[in-house]
């Protein structure tokens, strides 16, 4: 009896801290996605889970690229997509696994000091676009508006979801989303399928202009989305030539047909509503051998590209660090090839442009693929390119979601011997 009275209490200890257990267990389960990540990451001086940023091995040693051109590892960021640059040091990145990141190197030394987790649980935030201090991210259906990003924390950071009705499909349901010159807010919606007759508002770029108010509504009134252009069956990669402000965007061809046909594609909009071509032609105004209809007033692609490369990001190269002959040129990122027995792409190219026209295609950095093993036939990719942004010093970033990194490219000068 003495034993039992003295173990009493203990019992009503032990059942008290259960209680508080349970507690704990059940309002954690209600805690939003960011909390959750803040357990697997220690929290930033911002509030946000910050991304160790331990560096993966990866062998670098295989790509090969022009004499000058150095590439080293800017970052670790999960799954790394678009990419777009803030006002104080940033770099803001998207994914395709519902994660947001804020990647920072304030004193420029070329390597990331912090990589935050500004918010997760979204639904394929591919798209991000920086303008006057706000965060616009295009997600699978909406656009959301992050205000004020780069002086809010993880307290106070809150989205705002946009008016505009952004169409939404199973099959390449990913957005992409850039301010063009006159600040109009570009925004990619891919074909509902491989090849089909696409429903009315898929297979487009579409202008949202929002210089009259950046959250998308005047006077009650949703602003509405103009088609930029159509018969673009996916696009996730586009930007402005400096010099005479035409658009240029990427285009990846469907399946079906063969290894080498149709081509991915680079094009130029001239003017709003352009039709390029899908589902009936491709490349140079080709007719798909499922329709064959007339190609005769669709705009020509200005340079057709080897097949299944699954091009993405692009960027014009808009600093004077690189050689003069990379100066207002194209950069482009190749995700490499899905529908091709033969490994194709995953490297980054260049396209020469000359008084407007598209000269040019060579490879500018290869080597994502490593060499086949004794008894394969087929070498196994390593990193798989998706997007290029230049950088503030005048570098080029080159995200890989393969590899869960971001790449820096530096050059300098080669000195005479």
């Amino acid at each position: 009896m003495k034993a039992s009275f003295f173990a009493f209490p203990q019992m009503i200890a032990l059942f008290v801290l259960c209680l508080q257990l349970v507690t704990l267990t059940v309002k954690g389960s209600e805690a939003p996605v960011e909390e959750s990540w803040m357990l697997k990451f220690p929290a930033s001086k911002s509030g946000f889970p910050k991304v160790p940023q331990k560096r993966p091995k990866l062998p670098l040693q295989l790509l090969t690229k022009p004499k000058g051109f150095e590439i080293s590892i800017f970052a670790v960021v999960p799954g790394a997509r678009s990419m777009t640059l803030g006002e104080r040091g940033e770099v803001f990145v998207g994914t395709e696994t519902g994660k947001l990141y804020r990647v920072r190197d304030p004193d420029m030394k070329g390597e990331a000091q912090s990589v935050e987790v500004i918010r997760s649980g979204m639904s394929q935030p591919n798209g991000v676009a920086y303008k006057d201090g706000s965060l616009y991210v295009a997600e699978r259906s909406r656009l959301s508006l992050f205000p004020q990003v780069d002086q809010k924390n993880s307290r106070t950071l809150k989205a705002e979801i946009l008016p505009q009705q952004i169409p939404s499909q199973s099959s390449n349901s990913l957005k992409y989303i850039r301010f063009g010159p006159e600040d109009a807010l570009y925004i990619s919606v891919g074909a509902d399928c491989n090849l089909c007759i696409p429903k009315k508002n898929f297979a487009k770029i579409y202008r949202l202009d929002l210089k009259a108010n950046p959250r998308g509504k005047v006077n009650g009134k949703v602003l509405p989305l103009e088609i930029a252009a159509q018969g673009v069956r996916y696009s996730l990669g586009f930007d402005w030539d400096a010099k005479n402000k035409d658009m240029w965007f990427t285009d990846t061809g469907r399946d079906g047909i063969s290894e080498t046909l149709p081509p991915d594609e680079i094009n130029k909009l001239m003017k709003n509503g352009e039709d390029f071509g899908f589902p009936f032609c491709y490349g140079q105004s080709v007719p798909d051998p499922k329709f064959k209809k007339s190609c005769e007033k669709v705009i020509p692609s200005q340079l057709d590209l080897p097949a299944h490369l699954s091009v993405q990001g692009m960027r014009f190269y808009s600093d004077k660090i690189f050689p003069r002959s990379f100066q207002n040129q194209i950069l482009m990122a190749e995700h490499g090839s899905a529908s091709r027995k033969q490994v194709q792409g995953y490297r980054v190219s260049q396209v020469r442009i000359k008084a407007g026209a598209a000269l040019l295609y060579q490879p500018w950095i290869e080597g994502w693929v490593a060499p086949p093993k004794k008894n394969q036939r087929l070498g196994k990719p390593w990193g798989r390119p998706v997007d290029v942004e230049i950088y503030f010093d005048g570098s080029v970033l080159i995200s890989d979601d393969l590899a869960g990194v971001i790449y820096r490219v530096s050059y300098s000068e080669l000195k005479s011997e």
